[in-house]
């Protein structure tokens, strides 16, 4: 689901980034990212410790992000399982979608969440935005 998901958001224009927390090099995410039929190609950013200077879920992650692909953040979406390192991207002006398949959720606190479900459920939204 999450391949094909990326094959039509990347066709539809999108810029796609994978804001992993930068705690491994490079070449170890890009090989986590095929072991799951992710093409490392297809994002034009991908985060790792030898580019970033924060970690989730310190806004500055995202803030980093954002400066280095040059977009607003009310222009950007974030999308992940983690309430707490995901969802406080919203704190920036970030859209948030909160996958519910592998939910984390620590219940430290509660970030905006504008919408929530399934990766089935995501890749329905998506399509028809």
């Amino acid at each position: 689901m999450s391949a094909n998901l990326i094959k039509h958001l990347k066709e539809s224009g999108y810029q796609l980034v994978l804001a992993t927390n930068p705690v491994f090099p490079l070449q170890a995410i890009k090989e986590r990212m095929n072991w799951a039929n992710v093409d490392p190609g297809d994002f034009v950013y991908i985060s790792c410790y030898e580019n970033m200077h924060y970690c989730k879920p310190n806004p500055g992650f995202y803030q980093e992000i954002l400066q280095k692909i040059d977009v607003e953040p009310e222009r950007a979406m974030m999308i992940g399982n983690d309430v707490q390192e995901d969802m406080i991207a919203a704190t920036l002006g970030m859209e948030t979608y909160l996958l519910t398949d592998f939910l984390i959720d620590r219940k430290t606190d509660s970030s905006r969440i504008d919408w929530k479900g399934t990766m089935e459920e995501l890749f329905s939204y998506l399509t028809n935005k």
